[in-house]
């Protein structure tokens, strides 16, 4: 049994050392990775000197290690082979680990120099991730071909069968990577953009081959599928630019100018800071009501992911700059009045007790409304002693509706001021 298992003893101990190295080549890399991790675009920030080069030293820890733990092995099991018939795959070993070593370390000084510059890396992560692995693959084909002297027909043949086989048997995967793919080759969105899609907002903070993940301003994590980001409507709130317009509705009073309501709008807008002064707010009248003047004001802004923040702080100053300048905002009411008796009719609570009267609280005259006690759910007609009075009759069956209806059936009861 050792006999037959004597020719590939040599192989089982050089694989076995080979992961044994990849396994503690990466456990004494973990505090490394774990304190600097990569920023990659999103809230970048400078780094110190100190900080820059712990950064980059991340990128090639892994390999460097690789090599260090390597070297006294291959010399120990070059000691032992006398034949040296494993010297040339330890050397192609070593030439591997040395070249994947040079790609990260011009990995992290791009993605590094980026971040202190204060600007996301023009390569995104998955292109980056997808390019590594291309390169290493090509380096390691020419090592078997030229160091090793194997050919490599068979071997790409078979590579080509397997990635068939199993690019059919994952579909889904496959089609969220490419989707992924398009979207950063077409500019579509990149890590440290605002984005809303399918009604969520958020902060693009990750794109790897399966999934974008999205921050909101609410702290939550939303992980999206990249074949549904390609398939849904996008929009961009930072690209190209990140400058957008905003739009508030207000209404006033009849009694008050459009002009000196238009100057008011603006002043308000042009006092908040996050408001961009270019291009400048403007506001315009877009409807007569019955009760009011509706306006509209524009201004611009270059966070609109935080509208809400923003346009609260502009409708805080436009309450301000109405009551300074005296510009009403009109607002409807409901004032629950308890039924009273009237001379000629008795009192008949079997119905309800309330009758909700439902009106403005100023006239076109710019005068407090006026309304009369004297009524009670029904029908309206003019009581004969007060002619600007509304006056309800008892006996109507609406007295019998629930309080919640007579709600309904509030009626303005109004008189002019003399």
């Amino acid at each position: 049994m050792l006999d037959r298992l004597e020719p590939i003893l040599p192989h089982i101990q050089n694989v076995a050392l080979a992961l044994g190295v990849l396994f503690v080549a990466y456990l004494l890399t973990i505090p490394l990775r774990r304190r600097y991790a990569s920023c990659d675009g999103v809230e970048p920030g400078h780094r110190s000197g100190r900080q820059f080069i712990g950064a980059v030293l991340n990128y090639v820890a892994f390999s460097l290690l690789v090599l260090v733990l390597s070297l006294p092995l291959i010399y120990w099991l070059d000691r032992m082979d006398q034949s040296r018939t494993w010297t040339k795959y330890h050397q192609a070993w070593l030439s591997f680990w040395g070249v994947y070593a040079l790609v990260r370390l011009v990995e992290g000084l791009l993605v590094e120099t980026f971040v202190q510059m204060g600007r996301p890396c023009p390569l995104s992560r998955l292109t980056r991730n997808l390019l590594r692995p291309a390169i290493m693959l090509g380096v390691a084909f020419l090592l078997i071909r030229y160091q090793l002297d194997h050919k490599i027909g068979v071997l790409l043949t078979s590579t080509a069968i397997v990635t068939g086989v199993i690019g059919f048997a994952m579909q889904g995967v496959l089609g969220n990577l490419l989707a992924g793919m398009s979207l950063h080759a077409c500019r579509s969105m990149a890590v440290g953009d605002w984005i809303e899609v399918d009604g969520t907002i958020g902060q693009v903070t990750l794109v790897n081959w399966r999934e974008t993940r999205l921050r909101t301003l609410g702290g939550h994590v939303v992980i999206v599928p990249n074949g549904k980001m390609a398939d849904a409507t996008l929009r961009n709130l930072s690209s190209p630019t990140s400058l957008r317009r905003h739009e508030v509705p207000v209404s006033a009073s009849y009694g008050d100018a459009p002009g000196d309501v238009i100057a008011a709008l603006i002043e308000a807008a042009q006092s908040v800071p996050m408001v961009e002064k270019e291009p400048a707010p403007d506001a315009y009248v877009t409807g007569f009501k019955d009760f009011c003047i509706e306006y509209v004001l524009r201004f611009w802004s270059k966070q609109y992911e935080r509208r809400t923040m923003i346009e609260g702080h502009v409708m805080r100053m436009i309450w301000y700059k109405f009551t300074r300048r005296g510009i009403e905002i009109p607002f409807p009411i409901q004032i629950p009045i308890p039924a009273r008796n009237c001379r000629d009719h008795p009192v008949d609570y079997s119905g309800g007790c309330l009758f909700v009267v439902t009106f403005f609280t100023w006239n076109h005259h710019r005068q407090p409304a006026h309304f009369h006690p004297w009524h009670h759910p029904g029908d309206a007609e003019h009581h004969p002693r007060d002619p600007g009075c509304c006056h309800l009759h008892p006996g109507d069956p609406t007295r019998r509706r629930s309080r919640a209806a007579d709600k309904n059936l509030g009626v303005p009861v109004l008189r002019q001021p003399a």
